[in-house]
């Protein structure tokens, strides 16, 4: 039993390489570390964090429009081509079931309203997983991008 606890140990310092120690280079990687640490949860099984807001997400549009156009867009997309609708639902399901999204609820109480458009990406080269989801982070809305109101964080891996 000790050797496989002295091969657990040396998998855990491989894989924590780099992080435990990991030199703080801007004040807005201190900023989301620190925000981190404070609202880290375990629950049901996962770590969970609060996004690392900037002051300004509080500006955020409602894109609703926007998101729901893209979404027709897509759904034309996938009705020409069922294989790939198929392969998009079976993707989307995973994530809800793995709890990675959910389905909201418009009573919800929330900060500040931001819909995530979401494409397909299709690989024809790939044997397995030929089509994934892209959750378009970038996507721009009166001038505003969501990867602007978040803070990035410090780079934890050098992979």
């Amino acid at each position: 039993m000790s050797e496989i606890n002295a091969m657990l140990h040396r998998f855990w310092e491989i894989e924590c390489s780099g992080i435990e120690n990991f030199p703080v280079r801007k004040d807005e990687d201190r900023i989301v570390l620190n925000r981190a640490q404070e609202s880290i949860k375990f629950i049901d099984g996962r770590y969970r964090i609060t996004t690392p807001w900037k002051d300004t997400a509080s500006v955020l549009p409602n894109n609703y429009s926007m998101t729901l156009n893209r979404l027709k867009t897509l759904e034309k997309c996938l009705q020409r081509n069922s294989e790939m609708a198929k392969a998009y639902q079976d993707s989307i399901s995973k994530h809800l079931k793995k709890g990675y999204i959910k389905q909201v609820e418009c009573s919800e109480n929330v900060r500040a309203t931001w819909y995530l458009p979401h494409f397909a990406v299709v690989k024809q080269d790939r044997s397995t997983t030929k089509t994934h989801i892209v959750f378009d982070t970038s996507a721009r809305y009166h001038d505003v991008v969501l990867d602007d109101v978040a803070f990035h964080g410090p780079k934890l891996r050098t992979t």
